[in-house]
């Protein structure tokens, strides 16, 4: 990288990203830290004018920020319920499988996937250990879902 001050993003396959606030200065060695789990590190969001703003680009876990996981599908939002919800699309994985030839909701998918929310190699639909629960979690406890509805969306806060 040219010697230059940089906003710094983060993105995980099935999370959403985050940003820096302001610009990092990099060096020709590119040897900035930058730490995305500190809480002090000031994190870009959209304008609160814009319907897609959110006061949390992350989420806290306690002494510590981490992305907002359930991002199952390939967009910028994490929806449990309405329209173009990662639960719908985790579901299909499953349900799509070559392997599921009995169209069982409680088949696993194994491999490194997207819908795999929990990141534990397996794809599950309806079952122990199954990612929709995860996604539901990640909905329910968003501290913008005052009213506790399923069919909240976390947004992605990059431009």
């Amino acid at each position: 990288a040219i010697p230059e001050s940089y906003y710094v993003t983060v993105r995980h396959r099935n999370h959403l990203g985050a940003m820096t606030a302001n610009a990092i200065a990099l060096t020709s060695s590119c040897s900035a830290l930058v730490d995305f789990t500190s809480p002090s590190l000031s994190l870009y969001k959209k304008a609160t004018t814009d319907p897609e703003y959110t006061a949390y680009p992350t989420v806290d876990l306690g002494s510590v920020r981490a992305l907002w996981g359930g991002n199952a599908s390939p967009d910028r939002f994490v929806i449990y319920q309405g329209p173009n919800n990662d639960r719908t699309f985790i579901g299909s994985v499953v349900l799509t499988d070559a392997g599921n030839t009995e169209g069982l909701n409680n088949y696993m998918v194994t491999g490194y996937l997207r819908p795999d929310i929990n990141l534990d190699g397996l794809v599950i639909f309806q079952g122990p250990g199954n990612d929709v629960n995860l996604l539901f979690n990640e909905i329910f406890t968003h501290p913008e879902n005052v009213e506790k509805l399923n069919n909240f969306i976390i947004y992605q806060q990059l431009p």
